[in-house]
């Protein structure tokens, strides 16, 4: 069994997901890894009631997993049998979500400097120093098209 959640928030036009964790089996307790994955593209919330409006921030909401996200599951798949059971981290070096990433890294640069939109955006130095300290390893995965 295998469920993804994150945090979304929609903030001046743009979507950010964040705080997103890939659970494995039935005990979720000891972290497994962190992966590090450019920026959210397509996973989206499996619930249609959780898409979030304008100024909102949703926390813990079932994702559908992406290309990227499968490709990870299958690793973990294929290195911890399809019996283990824990969490994995999944950070993004930017958390727009965007499919497109040449449209993202526009936007990126464009908003990058705002200060409403950067605890959105990037995760708190703190906070990520946190995540990986807990991590047995860190791991760098990102789709192509």
């Amino acid at each position: 069994m295998i469920k993804v959640t994150a945090t979304f928030t929609q903030f001046q036009n743009y979507s950010f997901r964040y705080n997103t964790k890939m659970f494995f089996g039935n005990i979720y307790s000891t972290c497994l890894g962190t992966v590090f994955m450019l920026n959210p593209g397509s996973a989206s919330p499996i619930n249609s009631d959780d898409l979030i409006s304008q100024k909102n921030t949703v926390n813990n909401v079932e994702v559908h997993l992406d290309q990227t996200m499968h490709s990870v599951k299958n690793m973990i798949y294929f290195h911890y049998g399809k019996n283990v059971n824990g969490y994995f981290n999944i950070i993004n070096l930017f958390n727009l979500r965007n499919e497109n990433l040449n449209e993202a890294i526009i936007i990126l640069n464009k908003i990058k400097n705002n200060s409403k939109i950067k605890e959105f955006l990037f995760y708190d130095i703190q906070k990520l120093n946190n995540i990986v300290l807990e991590s047995p390893f860190i791991w760098l995965a990102w789709g192509t098209k």
